[in-house]
């Protein structure tokens, strides 16, 4: 997998996801499709959803969560909260509290949101296993919005992101 390319298919993921190691990993897809997930793996597990219900088109944006007992973390690279939907999803497992990321670290203009999920479980997974706090794992990213708009210019997200995953995979 070429780490350059920076808009990634739900196929795309899948296979870096399993490059890396990414065993929790059991959804890749959009946001109106989470049920299709098995009820005996959805707890404990990752999932990364595409913010565009699947009847609208072939995506718009990847977020992610994980899912715990008691809790989930749910991270959007625009610091936005997650759909009703999901939500719903996140309920219905009997999950009462939701911690969402909120700081933006993605402009709009940018097209790396598939990776930065990766990255962000792939770092909670490795980060659960060192008993890393979720704070100390985000330290990695810059708060680079609104300047950060051409990912060629300086040190920004984008980068540190072609950095972890060129020494990955």
């Amino acid at each position: 997998m070429n780490s350059s390319k920076t808009i990634l298919s739900n196929i795309d993921i899948i296979n870096i996801a399993k490059q890396i190691g990414l065993k929790p990993l059991v959804y890749v897809g959009y946001k109106d499709l989470l049920n299709e997930v098995a009820p005996k793996d959805r707890l404990n597990k990752f999932y990364i959803i595409n913010l565009q219900s699947s009847t609208q088109g072939e995506g718009s944006h990847w977020c992610c969560f994980s899912t715990y007992p008691k809790h989930c973390v749910y991270f959007d690279s625009y610091a936005v909260v997650p759909p009703t939907n999901v939500i719903n999803f996140i309920e219905n497992l009997g999950i009462k509290r939701i911690a969402y990321w909120d700081k933006q670290i993605q402009s709009i203009r940018q097209t790396y949101c598939g990776w930065i999920s990766l990255f962000f479980l792939d770092f909670l997974y490795r980060g659960i296993l060192k008993k890393q706090s979720l704070s100390t794992i985000m330290t990695h990213f810059q708060n680079d919005f609104p300047w950060n708009f051409d990912v060629q210019e300086g040190p920004n997200n984008y980068n540190i992101i072609l950095k972890y995953f060129n020494k990955k995979l």
